[in-house]
């Protein structure tokens, strides 16, 4: 194995995602579960992340609401720190608990200004992604 120039990545082994670039060097190795780390999906805990209390007041946002509201199953929110999507996404499972439209929540999410959101091209089906 050969790798030469100022970009060159070298591997001794398989590798499933390579990223070279002025500001990032990364490589990720696919890890392989045994059958026991999977739980059926019966068996999958319900669970809420830690989302901020309810506020008293909220206005607008009458359409990000809508569209976290609308037919995709999975929705990412992402945008820069402080601008409320914690909050929209807690007001948007605070008026649906319990609806027939979203029975339950499993919320997650990971925080990185300036990166593409986590879920971004890696989601099944049709996601719904909004920014502002």
């Amino acid at each position: 194995m050969e790798a030469s120039g100022e970009r060159a990545v070298g591997l001794g082994g398989s590798a499933r995602n390579v990223a070279t670039g002025d500001f990032i060097q990364q490589i990720d190795q696919a890890t392989v579960l045994p059958a026991e780390a999977f739980l059926p999906v019966g068996e999958l805990p319900k669970r809420l992340v830690k989302l901020p209390a309810p506020t008293r007041l909220f206005v607008g946002r009458e359409r990000e609401l809508a569209l976290l509201d609308g037919p995709s199953a999975v929705v990412c929110v992402h945008g820069l720190g402080g601008i409320g999507k914690s909050t929209l996404v807690a007001k948007w499972a605070q008026d649906s608990t319990g609806t027939s439209r979203r029975p339950q929540h499993d919320l997650g999410g990971r925080r990185h200004a300036f990166r593409p959101p986590p879920c971004a091209g890696r989601l099944p089906g049709h996601p719904v992604s909004m920014r502002w």
